[in-house]
């Protein structure tokens, strides 16, 4: 059965004032389709507009609570895409002849730091996202990617060839066609791994 959102409640709360605010005006004026007495006695009038009182109070609290819900998931997303500009930033280096080991050893670190961070906020503040079987298992496939990326990026061969894969010089770092490919395909795993994630929260 598909769960009601707090959104589609909202509605039907509010169709539910209209309907009421049609029954005291239709009371009041004795016209409609209502058929009514012309004397409208005090409890009736009381009981009435208690009833659109009630009505328009629950609207307001629940339409708080949608906008609360979307304020949240709007600073998780900003996280997520948050991650996406450091990864996006690693990217954009490696391409670069120019391209310094501090800037791709400080990119990767501040993506990595946003990635637990963001996963640390959702245990913390959504407890419904953090119980998420599919958003669990996305977790631990980032934290293997993570792993694998890392290498990639930074690890010097111990041996040296004719051909390494990483080559270090006066602070640049250098990578061979093939490495490349294995970080662009990393990188491309991790931003599967995003999109999903943002699915998945926007869907909450």
């Amino acid at each position: 059965m598909m769960r009601m959102s707090k959104k589609n409640i909202t509605k039907y709360i509010l169709w539910i004032v209209i309907f009421c605010v049609g029954i005291c005006i239709g009371k009041l004026l004795n016209g409609g389709y209502f058929t009514l007495s012309k004397e409208v006695s005090i409890i009736d009038a009381i009981t009435l507009f208690v009833t659109v009182g009630c009505a328009i109070f629950i609207a307001k609290v629940l339409e708080k609570e949608v906008q609360d819900d979307r304020i949240e998931k709007d600073l998780f997303l900003n996280q997520a895409n948050q991650l996406e500009t450091f990864l996006g930033e690693i990217e954009k280096n490696i391409e670069s002849p120019d391209c310094l080991y501090t800037n791709i050893v400080n990119f990767y670190s501040r993506a990595n730091k946003t990635r637990n961070k963001f996963f640390k906020r959702i245990d913390e503040h959504n407890i419904r996202l953090s119980k998420n079987q599919t958003l669990n298992e996305i977790k631990k496939e980032l934290e293997n990617y993570f792993k694998s990326l890392k290498p990639l990026l930074t690890d010097t061969p111990v041996i040296q060839t004719d051909s390494p894969d990483i080559v270090v010089e006066s602070g640049r770092i250098k990578y061979s066609e093939s490495r490349l490919a294995e970080i662009r395909n990393e990188l491309t795993n991790i931003y599967d791994c995003l999109f999903a994630i943002k699915i998945i929260v926007n869907r909450s």
